[in-house]
């Protein structure tokens, strides 16, 4: 030809059609993906719950159960239980998320001053006091008091139970964290239907206040978190 050009050059335009194309060879096996290292084979694996995934889920269900119950309920609970109006019952949802949005920034400065342990025990006393609040109210104002408690107890329980099953995993880590979303899900599966047979045949108040079993039973759990 005449010119210096790189015989894959010439290749690829076709102007050398009695050579094999050598770029089809050294074109990577999938665009984008690095070829596998030689020597590692990757192991599929399950994500199966075992004990520490049971420890963790029974720290983390008050979160679970609190929070979503009361963004479908709350709203209900304030209009059926105190006439209030769709306007003022609806900041409802929005007190309790900034109460979690305040804690969760205060957070990482509360466990470091006085521990993972101290830090969720009290937020979990403050959720047994919103929902105390909550039951007892007799009016929208006390109730949006017990939300805010509500709120805080929940707020670190996410992070704290996800960065521990983390910690636990080890270099299983990704495995023990979706088992414990997986049991996540199964408890938002399972709850709601049986609060709301249970607000139907009885009333919500009695409703919310069957919801303090799940703080109490994370008092059980929560020392668990430091080891």
């Amino acid at each position: 030809m005449g010119c210096n050009f790189h015989p894959k050059i010439y290749d690829f335009f076709g102007v050398c059609p009695a050579r094999e194309p050598s770029w089809i060879a050294d074109f990577p096996i999938a665009r984008g993906a690095a070829p596998p290292r030689a020597g590692i084979a990757k192991k599929q694996t399950w994500a199966i719950p075992d004990k520490s995934t049971f420890i963790l889920l029974g720290y983390l269900s008050y979160a679970v159960v609190l929070e979503w119950l009361i963004r479908g309920w709350a709203i209900i609970y304030l209009r059926d239980t105190f006439a209030a109006t769709d306007t003022y019952a609806s900041l409802a949802l929005p007190v309790m998320i900034s109460a979690i949005a305040f804690a969760r920034l205060r957070a990482d400065t509360w466990i470091s001053h006085w521990g993972v342990i101290k830090v969720t025990t009290a937020l979990l006393l403050s959720s047994c006091m919103g929902i105390v609040l909550l039951v007892v109210a007799p009016s929208p104002e006390l109730a949006f008091a017990g939300l805010i408690f509500i709120g805080l107890g929940i707020s670190v329980s996410y992070p704290v139970a996800f960065s521990t099953t983390a910690r636990w995993g080890g270099a299983n880590a990704a495995d023990r964290v979706a088992a414990l979303s997986l049991m996540q899900q199964f408890l938002l599966i399972a709850i709601p239907p049986i609060f709301g047979i249970l607000a139907q045949v009885s009333n919500l108040r009695i409703g919310f206040a069957v919801l303090i079993l799940f703080p109490i039973m994370g008092f059980f759990f929560n020392r668990k978190l430091a080891d």
